[in-house]
């Protein structure tokens, strides 16, 4: 137990280190900021400063703080931790296999929103109760579309477990066999639904509200802002982990066949899923930089009005190959 949960605070550790340094370089490089033209160690040495400011910042505490503002970081960081525990990053490497590891990596991001609102509502502010609100009308609003995408795929695959719906994926036809193909209209769904629910995007608008009073975070500081912002990264890291897990074959090589030998076939594997992970936050930053930040109202119309009757259609499509399958 103690050694599962050293090695997914190391990845975990290690996923948002690589995630920060990616987002500086590509920002940079797109703004055209002169930082872009900096060598590579103080592109790795700047997240690392950035940490340790963050972390030895004065926390500005009220005397009238209660339980519920101490614990609504903690309460959305650990859900999103042990969600770490879920992936499977190579056929060897499995720290849990639950045979319905996608219905618990829901219900794991599903305490993180609930954190986010109590953040917000035991700010006692009225303004961050707000934001508090409409981020969570935004997430859930993400998540019923994901959910249903998944639920197409696990019509197809015949499973909840993550691991499985990889393996049914595999095949001689390489990437030709994977769920992107005939559920593309699930994997649009789940990239757009996924960056208006994970604020990397420029349709997010909580970045927006943490330079105003409405943010649900407003009244933090210090080490309890460290732990919002961290979640934040680390749920990018999942999501993209997930969206390349059930769409894209996960650790699956996408040529069909390995060029290593049997016995290094794990660190192959694992280098394949690493490379489709990074290539998916790699466009997520990429729509960050390129397109205008859209309103709430208008991201809130465009989940229920657009993604969410896509995500039905594209669930009646994955029944309807099962049914022409014989299934």
């Amino acid at each position: 137990m103690i050694k599962s949960f050293l090695i997914t605070v190391i990845i975990a550790i290690a996923a948002v280190y690589a995630i920060i340094c990616l987002e500086k370089h590509i920002i940079s490089v797109f703004s055209l900021n002169p930082a872009s033209k900096n060598g590579l160690k103080q592109l790795l040495l700047e997240p690392f400063c950035d940490i340790i400011k963050i972390f030895s910042k004065h926390e500005y505490v009220q005397k009238r703080r209660n339980f519920l503002f101490l614990a609504a970081p903690i309460i959305v960081f650990c859900p999103v931790l042990t969600a770490f525990c879920l992936i499977p990053f190579n056929q060897a490497f499995k720290l849990t296999n639950f045979d319905t590891s996608l219905i618990i990596f829901f219900a794991l991001v599903s305490i993180s929103v609930i954190g986010r609102f109590l953040a917000g509502f035991s700010s006692e502010n009225n303004l961050s109760l707000v934001g508090a609100a409409r981020v969570v009308s935004k997430l859930i609003a993400s998540l019923i579309s994901i959910g249903i995408s998944i639920l197409a795929v696990s019509y197809t695959a015949g499973s909840l477990n993550i691991d499985t719906i990889i393996q049914a994926q595999s095949s001689t036809k390489g990437l030709f066999g994977w769920y992107f193909l005939p559920l593309f209209i699930g994997a649009v769904v789940f990239f757009i639904s996924a960056l208006i629910l994970l604020n990397t995007g420029k349709a997010g608008f909580i970045s927006a509200e943490n330079s105003s009073l409405g943010a649900y975070a407003a009244e933090y500081s210090g080490i309890k802002l460290a732990l919002l912002e961290i979640s934040d990264y680390m749920l990018l890291f999942l999501f993209s982990a997930i969206f390349a897990s059930v769409f894209f074959g996960g650790y699956l090589n996408p040529f069909g066949a390995y060029v290593l030998p049997e016995n290094l076939h794990p660190l192959e594997q694992t280098f394949w899923f690493l490379v489709k992970i990074f290539i998916i936050v790699f466009c997520a930053f990429l729509v960050r930089t390129s397109l205008p930040k859209a309103k709430s109202d208008k991201l809130l119309e465009l989940s229920y009005k657009v993604l969410l009757p896509l995500s039905l259609i594209n669930l009646n499509i994955a029944v309807l190959i099962l049914y022409l399958a014989g299934n």
